[in-house]
């Protein structure tokens, strides 16, 4: 908010303390107090107007210097600063009044004060009269505990003395309890350390027979694994030779097949070529005999060479009879493997027992 110092009173005032006409004054411009005041020394803001007679000169002067408006507003101006005035003058007035309260308060605390003070020093000297008569009373006092301690004193050395002498004593049968039970307990110890050993001796032969189960039911684990990889080896090998005999038996039906076939072609021939031959014999009148068949050159033999066996059975035959010999192989091998797994069975058997 825009303030003015006021010409008159050197006062530093808010715009509304001022007309109109004396605001645009400026550096002149007087507040509505020192107008109402007179326009002589400056007016106290805390008095209002001594005299009301000073208003309508006021507001004579103003009408002359303003419009009508202007003397109408600045009046009205005035008669509020009156107010602000009467109202500041209420508000010295009871800041006064408490100040008189505050003194007569303070007046009343000193008195209070030095009366506490007169009351404290008659206290103080009861309390010190007290103070010396109980000190009389308990240096009395101590000299009669002094005695009654002295008397206990002397009764609490006999009673010491015979509690050191029951103490002696029963030092004494604890003592004769004491090596009495060192040798119930080295006896005990004796025969503790006798059972410990005969346990130690049987768990070391518990353990060694354990060791021996345990390497014998290796033992038969590893047998009967190496038994279960043979019966496997015999058991593909088996398969693999039924598959060879299965194979052989297929080629020599195929070849006695071939064979049949072969005959009947032959006989067939044969037929046709005796029918040729009766059919020219009926033509001609001379018989046709029949083409030899072809033979291969032999080899001249000499006088060293023996006659060699022939073997007169086909290679699928000998497959075949060799296929039979190694099955029947195949089945004493795993008969055999069977009797050994049945006797590592009853080894593992005995040694769980």
């Amino acid at each position: 908010m825009a303030s003015r110092e006021c010409s008159s009173c050197s006062k530093d005032f808010p715009k509304a303390e001022y007309s109109k006409s004396q605001w645009s004054k400026k550096d002149t411009s007087k507040c509505k107090v020192c107008i109402a005041a007179g326009n002589g020394t400056p007016a106290k803001a805390e008095k209002p107007p001594a005299e009301a007679a000073a208003v309508p000169e006021v507001v004579k002067e103003v009408m002359d210097t303003q419009t009508d408006e202007e003397a109408k507003k600045a009046a009205e101006e005035v008669e509020e600063s009156k107010k602000a005035a009467e109202k500041e003058v209420k508000k010295a007035a009871e800041e006064a009044a408490a100040a008189e309260a505050k003194r007569k308060g303070e007046e009343e605390a000193e008195k209070k004060r030095v009366e506490g003070e007169k009351v404290a020093a008659e206290a103080a000297e009861k309390a010190a009269a007290e103070k010396k008569l109980l000190e009389e009373e308990a240096e009395k006092k101590a000299a009669e505990e002094a005695a009654v301690a002295e008397a206990k004193k002397a009764k609490e050395e006999e009673e010491k003395e015979a509690r050191k002498e029951a103490a002696a004593k029963r030092m004494a049968e604890a003592k004769a309890r004491a090596e009495s039970i060192r040798l119930e307990k080295e006896s005990s110890d004796a025969k503790a350390k006798e059972v410990a050993e005969a346990a130690e001796k049987k768990r070391a032969e518990e353990e060694k027979v354990a060791a021996e189960a345990k390497r014998q039911v290796e033992e038969a684990a590893e047998g009967a694994k190496r038994i279960e990889e043979e019966k496997a080896a015999a058991e593909a090998k088996r398969l693999e030779e039924e598959k060879s005999a299965a194979e052989a038996k297929q080629l020599k039906e195929e070849e006695e097949l071939k064979a049949k076939k072969l005959e009947e072609e032959a006989e067939k021939k044969k037929l046709e070529e005796e029918k040729l031959a009766a059919a020219q014999k009926e033509k001609t009148g001379e018989e046709i005999k029949p083409a030899p068949e072809p033979t291969t050159a032999e080899p001249a033999k000499s006088a060293d060479d023996k006659p060699k066996e022939v073997n007169s059975k086909s290679p699928k035959t000998v497959e075949i009879e060799r296929v039979g010999k190694t099955t029947e192989t195949s089945k004493k091998e795993e008969a055999e493997l069977k009797a050994e797994a049945d006797l590592v069975n009853q080894a593992e058997c005995c040694t769980i027992l």
